[in-house]
């Protein structure tokens, strides 16, 4: 204000002369507590985060009783470092009981042990949402003593309004004992970096009946080689918790068993009349490790059902086997599957998660090769009915494009897909040249023209070199308003001209990340909202 008042000609002279006459004034002086309305004045402290409401009750003794006083400011808590918080801790809980939804984003230095998590379930009665998460993996957590008698004390009446629960890097005793006194209330369950069979562990030691939404991650900056990695049983999972609505999961292996033949703890679950996942609507699988022969890992006959109230399927891997266990099955145990390789066009969906159609279906992704008769079985229906947004195939796997290529005929074999309610489109692993050395792009963007309303396109073609040219016809196509692609073959000053043609068109560049479209839905919980990085 300082600045512009002393130039008298400056534009915004006579206004801050006003507006620095009425800050003179003794009415403006006054604190703003005593005029505004409770109303207005908790719409006002609701932008502000813990710290700074924390702050606020420091101003006066008013503003403090106010503020304590306002339990809707106080039903969603945000500690980010509490350190040790020693006598201070339970004299915070002692003031905030009406605390639903509590975050600690850094438990490696508030040293979460058996007496601060039995201060939280017992201070907080009201508490319904809580994530616990670790910056750093310590190599002993919280002492060898502690880990036996860990929740020892804490009675399961105390922790039986929990509904949402986001853990990430806590050990695996915290989490298994925790989990095991609130698993019947739980709606929400976030894990994340939980290594070797600890995750296997911690799922199929108790039923779930009220779960809804699942996600269990491992990414790469949690993934330790020197830990042998154990596989999830998705039979388990999906015995011991029959009425998920959302499953994510991103970084583990998957393990998919025949129960005629393995004994497994999870078949003394009753059986009841609810059929498994039938009210699945978002499927979510990242990239699956393991340390054995893929082969090994997935045994028996048995294959997920069919699932046909989906309305997002996302398989961000192209591991030949587990496509062919998500959408096939064969026909004994210990026999290979009719591989998708062998036979492209010829597979049909006699069973797996597509044989029944999914008419609701709104976002199709799968990076890995499907046949031709399991996509007409999957997708045909929303394509025809209008449901389908997004769809994102692939013609052959990442591997495959060194050894056997797939040629697939777009229009012809795939034109059951198009459909003027897909605004989304993409394509991987593809080259119809003739010589591997070149590239061939011009069958997809003949694809592209059955798809009237597409505006934004993805595209994954590996290395190959002449990738340019479909580049550049893609950018100054006239439907495209926005490109995701991989840009490994591409140079740079190849990178850099695509970057200028993009913006002379108006079309918006984003490197493709290869993370969800949807990201998980944990509601307002803030310990469910992965980064999603360039594709958002």
């Amino acid at each position: 204000m300082e600045q512009y008042r002393r130039g008298k000609y400056n534009q915004y002279h006579w206004l801050l002369r006003q507006l620095s006459s009425m800050l003179d004034m003794p009415e403006s002086k006054r604190d703003p507590v005593e005029k505004l309305p409770h109303e207005l004045l908790t719409m006002i402290w609701s932008h502000l985060d813990t710290d700074s409401l924390m702050r606020c009750e420091r101003v006066s003794k008013k503003w403090q009783k106010l503020v304590l006083s306002d339990s809707v400011l106080w039903s969603k808590v945000s500690l980010g470092r509490p350190g040790k918080p020693g006598r201070l801790f339970p004299k915070f809980l002692n003031k905030h009981k009406n605390i639903r939804c509590l975050t600690i984003n850094d438990t490696s230095y508030f040293k979460m042990t058996h007496d601060k998590l039995q201060m939280i379930m017992r201070g907080l009665p009201s508490l319904e949402r809580l994530s616990l998460h670790r910056r750093m993996r310590l190599n002993n957590p919280d002492g060898p003593e502690d880990v036996p008698k860990l929740l020892g004390g804490v009675q399961g009446k105390h922790m039986t309004k929990l509904t949402h629960l986001s853990l990430n890097k806590l050990d695996a005793h915290t989490a298994g004992e925790l989990l095991a006194l609130i698993s019947p209330s739980l709606q929400v369950l976030d894990l994340q970096g939980f290594l070797g069979k600890n995750l296997n562990g911690i799922m199929t030691r108790q039923s779930w009946p009220s779960l809804r939404k699942l996600r269990l991650k491992l990414s790469d900056d949690d993934y330790d080689p020197r830990i042998h990695l154990g596989q999830l049983n998705m039979n388990g999972l999906m015995n011991l918790a029959p009425h998920l609505e959302e499953l994510h999961i991103k970084g583990y292996g998957l393990k998919f068993v025949d129960l005629g033949l393995h004994d497994m703890p999870f078949d003394k679950v009753p059986v009841s009349d609810v059929r498994p996942w039938q009210n699945l609507q978002s499927l979510y699988i990242g990239s699956v490790r393991s340390h054995d022969r893929l082969e090994d890992i997935f045994q028996g006959s048995f294959v997920l059902p069919a699932l046909p109230n989906l309305r997002s399927v996302e398989i961000l891997s192209d591991s030949a086997h587990l496509i062919d266990y998500l959408f096939t099955t064969c026909d004994e145990p210990g026999s290979p599957i009719p591989g998708i390789l062998n036979d492209f066009t010829g597979t049909t969906a006699e069973s797996g998660i597509a044989s029944a159609g999914w008419p609701q279906l709104e976002v199709f992704r799968c990076h890995g090769p499907i046949s031709t008769g399991i996509l007409r079985k999957g997708l045909a229906e929303a394509a025809t009915n209008g449901s389908l947004k997004v769809l994102e195939l692939a013609i052959n796997s990442d591997r495959s494009l060194f050894n056997h290529r797939i040629q697939v005929d777009l229009l012809k074999d795939w034109a059951f897909t198009s459909s003027p309610s897909v605004h989304h489109l993409g394509l991987y692993h593809f080259n119809w040249a003739q010589h591997y050395s070149n590239f061939d792009g011009e069958p997809f963007i003949d694809w592209l023209q059955q798809f009237p309303n597409v505006d934004t396109v993805t595209v994954a073609p590996g290395r190959h070199s002449g990738l340019l040219p479909f580049i550049e016809k893609l950018i100054t196509h006239p439907q495209i308003k926005a490109l995701y692609f991989d840009p490994t073959g591409l140079s740079s000053p190849e990178w850099y001209e695509i970057t200028e043609v993009g913006k002379k068109y108006g079309v918006k560049m984003f490197n493709l990340d290869g993370g969800p479209l949807h990201v998980f839905d944990g509601g307002e919980f803030d310990g469910a909202s992965p980064n999603l990085g360039l594709r958002v």
